[in-house]
């Protein structure tokens, strides 16, 4: 009974922190742009990286814990304590892709700041790293599929709205209309990438839909293999 509760728990823990946290630091992110009517500076965005790091770490360590907890609670299964399987299992299952996110996030963050300073920040704005490896820490696999195919949107409807402004500016007045920066880009495709993740979570997108597509159905399996 103690096993299941903590189970239960575990699930809670496993499914819905991060996702909570991500959200929240999103939506006051997003907050804080309207209110002030800019990007939040690098500083703040660096803070919400550093603090949905601590809890990406802090789910694994909860879960590594909670699961050998449980299993030590079950005598028919001794052969699961043994410290080979209980390391293999808790790296596959609650650290691998943490720390894959978590790292493939701060390398961007450097990449792209480093070549950013490197030609005057002609490319990005200075928030834009930052941004970027947010919305990957916050898109852990196989949420990142979504995060990309969101920027990707994202970026063809901006430039389609610029092309067409740059169209009429040129009919009119022959001058043309600059470059809409992708600062805009970041947020948004990292909230709908959100809003995806709590839609599948609570089953707000009927299954027989979602299964429809293969590359759906296997991003759903991957999600509830451990439900």
């Amino acid at each position: 009974m103690i096993a299941m509760s903590l189970s239960e728990v575990n699930n809670i823990v496993y499914y819905l922190v991060n996702p909570v946290i991500g959200f929240l630091t999103l939506a006051g992110l997003t907050g804080l742009w309207i209110y002030h009517k800019k990007t939040p500076s690098p500083r703040t965005i660096l803070k919400a990286i550093y603090l949905n790091i601590f809890f990406i770490i802090f789910k694994a360590v909860y879960s590594t814990i909670s699961n050998y907890w449980t299993w030590s609670n079950l005598p028919s299964a001794p052969q699961l304590l043994e410290t080979k399987y209980i390391f293999k299992y808790s790296f596959n299952h609650y650290w691998f892709v943490p720390l894959i996110t978590i790292i493939s996030a701060l390398i961007l963050l450097k990449l792209v700041s480093f070549i950013n300073q490197k030609f005057d920040e002609r490319f990005f704005y200075i928030e834009e790293p930052y941004l970027l490896a947010l919305g990957v820490l916050l898109s852990p696999w196989p949420w990142l599929l979504f995060f990309i195919v969101n920027v990707v949107l994202f970026l063809l409807i901006i430039q389609l709205i610029n092309l067409s402004i740059t169209f009429k500016n040129y009919k009119i007045k022959g001058a043309l209309t600059e470059r809409i920066p992708m600062l805009f880009i970041w947020l948004p495709s990292a909230l709908l990438s959100s809003f995806t993740h709590f839609a599948i979570l609570f089953n707000a997108v009927p299954k027989e839909i979602l299964f429809r597509y293969p590359l759906a159905k296997q991003i759903y399996d991957i999600f509830f293999i451990f439900k």
